[in-house]
């Protein structure tokens, strides 16, 4: 009942890098993990995992009216999008922040906004919101990976104000995230 700033755990585990709780950046933080309180942990991942997966369904949703894609391809899109070995094993090993992948077509789904029409600040917000989500969730690897993305968009877009806004907002409504992380390795 008592948010934990240091592990006490007997096992070593993170103990061997930090005993920081805040200082690791994979800690999940979503204001899902208050159904902790009441659940038990097995049936917590799961409906963690089911949530991220509804956010990532609604965004192949979104693909396809976007798009106007047909039944079938709206199937291989789905197969190929579910039926990911890899993101299974994560999953299925406990590696819980991997339910971030899910959210992936929610920020593709974006980052085709931008070659529709002319963007503006409801994208940055929409983009720093979603990278706020990734964070919170523990998805810091994949939230490295849309900023990557997204340095990689700005070099070759031609809205690279509004991309580089996305950024730099995406980094400073995360950095309470980082600041730990950046105070501990200082020690």
């Amino acid at each position: 009942g008592e948010l934990p700033l240091y592990y006490n755990s007997p096992d070593k585990g993170l103990l061997d890098v930090t005993n920081l709780f805040l200082a690791v950046p994979d800690q999940i933080l979503s204001p899902d993990i208050l159904l902790l309180r009441f659940l038990k942990i097995d049936l917590f991942i799961v409906i963690h995992i089911l949530l991220f997966y509804s956010l990532g369904f609604w965004g192949l949703i979104l693909f396809q009216k976007k798009f106007s894609l047909s039944f079938i391809s709206f199937l291989l899109l789905f197969f190929f999008f579910n039926f990911n070995g890899h993101i299974v094993a994560h999953l299925a090993v406990g590696h819980l922040m991997w339910a971030n992948y899910f959210l992936i077509s929610l920020f593709l789904y974006l980052i085709f906004e931008l070659f529709d029409k002319k963007i503006g600040w409801e994208w940055v917000s929409k983009i720093s919101f979603l990278m706020l989500i990734i964070i919170f969730s523990g998805g810091y690897h994949f939230y490295v990976w849309c900023l990557f993305f997204l340095g990689i968009l700005l070099l070759i877009n031609d809205q690279k104000l509004m991309i580089f806004l996305s950024i730099i907002f995406s980094i400073l409504i995360n950095f309470h995230r980082f600041l730990p992380a950046i105070l501990f390795s200082k020690n």
